[in-house]
């Protein structure tokens, strides 16, 4: 997190730290609030907050469309990942089928 003050002689506390710049650990699943209190000069304050919302580690998918362009999968209603998919031709070769005659006549061995 960083944040800078239109005014030089301004003060910025980050969650409570004196910072211009801070490392906040973020948690899946969760959603942390980050406060900054930026501090005038003449001593006034005001007060910044910051929500960060993680999404789970896993997501449930609730559905999956695939065509010729693209898989995609939702979750919850949007869109949660879309794969762009390159098809190639499909090229069939017509091959000769071998076929062999076998003619035996009665009474040989």
């Amino acid at each position: 997190m960083a944040a800078n003050a239109a005014d030089d002689l301004s003060s910025i506390f980050i969650t409570g730290n004196q910072t211009t710049s801070d490392t906040i650990a973020l948690t899946a699943g969760k959603t942390t609030t980050i406060p900054i209190v930026v501090t005038a000069q003449d001593g006034g304050k005001k007060t910044y907050t910051v929500t960060v919302t993680v999404p789970a580690a896993n997501i449930a998918v609730t559905g999956v469309n695939l065509d010729k362009n693209a898989l995609t999968l939702t979750a919850g209603g949007a869109v949660a990942v879309e794969v762009g998919i390159t098809t190639l031709p499909l090229q069939v070769t017509p091959e000769p089928l071998p076929f062999w005659l076998v003619r035996m006549k009665e009474g040989n061995k």
